[in-house]
């Protein structure tokens, strides 16, 4: 026979919800360009669509190069993902809801510094 149905289920709690948002302008790259325009209000209008379907703010991380180019360097993104998935990780027995959300260019170009280990720029 299966188990009963429980009326509480993790994934319906929003306190198990998790969020990264990431929206890359590239305004400082010296090829004009290679600028984008609305990745970060693409971020905000994701952020505040998730807050209206009941995602708590403190569970929403926002990343953009709008204050600081440091934003966009890949150990700042990979400590977001990690920070985004540790609950999950910790307690696998629960449902949670994560959303990992993107905006800006998908390719990698060659770094001509070669100061990246890979030779791509970030």
């Amino acid at each position: 026979m299966a188990a009963p149905f429980s009326a509480y289920d993790e994934s319906t709690d929003p306190t198990f919800w998790r969020a990264l948002l990431i929206g890359i302008s590239y305004k400082n790259h010296p090829n004009k360009r290679a600028h984008l325009k609305g990745t970060h209000r693409d971020v905000r209008l994701m952020k505040a669509f998730l807050m209206e379907q009941g995602w708590l703010e403190e569970n929403i991380i926002v990343l953009t190069d709008e204050e600081s180019i440091e934003t966009t360097k890949a150990a700042a993104i990979m400590n977001g993902i990690d920070t985004l998935i540790a609950p999950a990780v910790e307690k696998p027995d629960q449902s949670y809801r994560l959303v990992f959300y993107y905006a800006g260019h998908g390719a990698l170009e060659p770094d001509p510094t070669h100061r990246e280990p890979n030779n791509q720029g970030t």
